[in-house]
C-alpha cells in the first residue's frame, strides 16, 4: 500500500525515536512496526498498535476529567499513523471489512489524508457504500497537498457520472493553469495528461517502475471516461501486471475489469450505523465478458434480472468461478442462485445455462450441486462455517445461439 505522502513522511522524520507506553506498559518505536508491516508481519502489527490504540483511547477518556495518567501520553500523529498501519495491515491479509472500520473511524475522526483516500477507494468498488463528502472545489488542493489528498479529488471527479468528460476536463486544466500543485510530481503529470497538455506517451515516459500500477489505473479511469473501454481495459491490466504491488488502487482495476465487487449485509437486520452494523464481503470472479459492455460481478448482487455475469471463456464457461469471500469464518445458511441470463425468455434460452457446479470452502472440502434449467431462484442449502465459498462451473445446459455460460444473481444467507 502506498503510503509515503509528505504528512506521512514527516510524521516518521519527526517521531523516528519516539518511544510510547503501550497496553501492557512496554516501550514501543512506531517505526518498528511500520518496517514490521513492510516485512510481512500483519498479524503482530494487528495486535500490538490495536493493544497502543485500546490504551491511547482509555488515556483519552480518562483526561476527559483531568484524571488521566501522563505516563500512557501520546501524540496524535503517532496515534493515527497507528491506526493506519492496522487498516493497511487487514487489507493486506484481504480482511476488507476491518479495514474499512479503521479508515473509517481515522477519516472521520482526525480527516487522515490516506485513511479518507482508502476509505474511498473502498466504496468505489461496493455497491452500496457511500463516500462521507464527495464535495470539494479547486481551493481544496494546494501545492502543500498530500499525493493521496489529491487522487482523492481525482478520483472523486473522474468518476462523476454526472459530470461530461469536458467538464471534467475543465476541472483539471484548472488546477494545472493556476499551479496549485508540485509541478514536478508524477501526479501533476497525470493532471497534465487529464487536462490534455501532454500525451499520453509523455506521461508514461515520465513514470517511474515504483508507480507503474497506480498510474495504469489512472490512465484507465480517464480513457474510460472517454467512451474508451477497451483500452481502459488494456490499462486496467497492466495496472494488475505487477504481482508484488500492495497498492489498494488495484482493487479498483480489479472492480473496473468486472472481476471484483464488495456488497455488504446488516448485522440487525435494518443498519443504524453503516459502519459497526454492516459487514463487508468481497465477490470475485475468474473472468467478464467484454462484448460493446461488459458482463462483471457487480451484476450478480444488482437484483436486477435485466443482468448477469458471463464469464470470458472459449469452453462453454467450463472451469470458471465466482467466489464470495469474508475477513473471518461465518454461518452460511444458503446460497440462493439466479441460472442462466434471466432478461427473457428468448435471452435466456439462448445462452448457457449452469447445469453442475462445485462448491469450494476454505477448509478444503467440496460439495456438488445441480441447477436446474429455470429462470427462477434457486435456494442451495450449505449450512457449514466458512470463510470463502468459491462455485466452479462443471456442466452447462447449452445455449440455442450462444456458447456463453451466465448467471443473474448469487445471494448468500448468513449467521455472522
Amino acid at each position: 500500500m502506498y503510503r509515503k505522502n509528505f504528512l506521512i513522511l514527516i510524521t516518521l522524520i519527526l517521531f523516528s525515536n519516539y518511544n510510547i507506553a503501550n497496553a501492557n506498559g512496554t516501550k514501543i518505536n512506531i517505526n518498528y512496526y511500520d518496517q514490521l508491516y513492510k516485512n510481512g508481519k500483519y498479524e503482530v502489527v494487528i495486535k500490538d498498535l490495536t493493544e497502543f490504540v485500546g490504551k491511547c483511547d482509555q488515556w483519552a477518556e480518562e483526561n476527559e476529567d483531568g484524571e488521566g495518567d501522563e505516563s500512557t501520553n501520546y501524540s496524535d500523529e503517532v496515534y493515527v499513523y497507528a491506526r493506519n498501519l492496522i487498516a493497511d495491515s487487514y487489507f493486506m491479509l484481504g480482511k476488507l471489512n476491518n479495514a474499512r472500520i479503521w479508515y473509517a473511524g481515522t477519516s472521520e475522526g482526525f480527516f487522515d489524508p490516506h485513511a479518507t483516500y482508502c476509505y474511498e477507494v473502498i466504496t468505489k468498488v461496493s455497491v452500496r457504500l457511500k463516500s462521507y463528502d464527495p464535495s470539494f472545489d479547486y481551493y481544496s488542493v494546494n501545492p502543500e497537498s498530500t499525493r493521496e489528498e489529491i487522487l482523492l479529488r481525482v478520483l472523486r471527479k473522474i468518476l462523476d457520472n454526472k459530470l461530461s468528460i469536458i467538464e471534467k476536463r475543465q476541472y483539471f486544466k484548472k488546477i494545472v493553469s493556476e499551479k496549485l500543485i508540485n509541478n514536478n510530481s508524477e501526479v501533476s503529470q497525470l493532471l497534465k495528461y487529464y487536462a490534455r497538455y501532454i500525451t499520453l506517451d509523455e506521461l508514461l515516459s515520465k513514470v517511474t517502475k515504483e508507480n507503474n500500477s497506480i498510474i495504469n489505473l489512472y490512465i484507465g479511469l480517464n480513457l474510460e471516461a472517454e467512451g474508451k473501454i477497451k483500452d481502459a481495459h488494456i490499462f486496467y491490466r497492466k495496472a494488475l501486471e505487477d504481482k508484488d504491488s500492495s497498492d489498494i488502487e488495484l482493487l479498483l482495476a480489479n472492480s473496473r475489469l468486472g472481476l471484483l465487487a464488495i456488497n455488504d449485509f446488516s448485522k440487525k437486520g435494518e443498519s443504524v450505523n453503516p459502519i459497526n452494523d454492516t459487514i463487508l464481503y468481497a465477490i470475485r470472479v475468474s473472468s467478464a465478458k467484454y462484448d460493446d459492455k461488459l458482463y462483471p460481478v457487480q451484476n450478480l448482487i444488482d437484483n436486477n434480472s435485466q443482468t448477469a455475469w458471463v464469464p470470458d471463456n472459449n469452453k462453454s464457461g467450463i472451469g470458471e468461478w465466482a467466489e464470495l469471500s469474508f475477513d473471518d469464518p461465518v454461518w452460511i445458511n444458503s446460497l440462493t442462485l439466479t441460472n442462466g441470463y434471466t432478461k427473457n425468455d428468448v435471452v435466456f434460452k439462448n445462452n448457457n445455462r449452469i447445469k453442475t457446479a462445485t462448491l469450494n470452502f476454505s477448509d478444503g472440502s467440496k460439495t456438488k450441486i445441480s441447477l436446474n434449467d429455470s429462470m427462477k431462484p434457486q435456494v442451495i442449502k450449505v449450512n457449514k462455517k466458512s470463510r470463502t465459498i468459491r462455485l466452479v462451473i462443471d456442466e452447462v445446459y447449452k445455449g440455442t445461439k450462444y456458447d456463453d455460460t451466465c448467471l443473474s444473481g448469487a445471494d448468500i444467507d448468513l449467521n455472522p
